[in-house]
């Protein structure tokens, strides 16, 4: 299980990375603006689908 959530994290950098990315590249007009949505609808699904996967699947302490 530990080797599963140490490829998330960094699975989770990559998205927040692209993310923050792609919203620089739109405020300087590099990427057009379709472009970024889709990119930030992306992340967004990603995130929500790991907070409702960690919710369903957290352990009782």
């Amino acid at each position: 299980m530990n080797e599963v959530m140490e490829h998330r994290d960094g699975l989770d950098a990559t998205v927040g990375a692209v993310g923050l990315g792609a919203t620089a590249l739109i405020t300087l007009g590099i990427i057009s603006n379709p472009v970024g949505w889709s990119i930030g609808i992306g992340c967004l699904a990603y995130g929500a689908g790991c907070l409702i996967y960690e919710a369903v699947t957290e352990e009782k302490k």
